[in-house]
């Protein structure tokens, strides 16, 4: 019991020791790692669940974007709430890098911004207006509303 304790120990230690040489040789801001390492990791696991809809998809997206851009708000008024780990460093975080990468992933799915309303029929039909519906699709959408 001791040495399997002791071997835990050993390998927090190691693995401490990597981590803070890894940040310590990083030529990017620890806040942009931050981001990319452990959230868009998150965004990635969500994007690859089985069974999703295309607007499931469409919605973990809108979500990380609206995330970027408010911690990029957060950010440029100092407040780090959401990254605990920045918050005990001064000027370390980079609200800039943020911008850009919110900027990335707009220009990237701009498609399926174009495409939004056709997933909001998609995924509620019995909400939908029958106006703005496309022509083809008016009569059915009527009677699945109606029924």
């Amino acid at each position: 019991m001791l040495h399997k304790q002791r071997t835990q120990l050993d390998n927090v230690v190691k693995t401490s020791f990597i981590l803070s040489s890894k940040l310590a040789k990083a030529l990017k801001p620890f806040a942009e790692e931050f981001i990319k390492e452990c959230y868009l990791n998150d965004l990635n696991l969500k994007l690859q669940k089985q069974g999703q809809l295309v607007n499931d998809l469409y919605s973990h997206l809108k979500a990380f974007q609206i995330k970027l851009r408010l911690w990029e708000s957060q950010m440029l008024s100092g407040n780090s709430y959401h990254f605990n780990t920045l918050s005990a460093y001064e000027n370390i975080a980079n609200p800039e890098e943020l911008k850009l990468l919110s900027e990335q992933f707009s220009n990237r799915f701009s498609d399926f911004k174009n495409m939004e309303d056709c997933f909001s029929l998609f995924a509620t039909p019995t909400k939908y207006s029958v106006q703005n519906a496309p022509i083809h699709l008016q009569m059915e959408l009527i009677e699945i509303q109606e029924n």
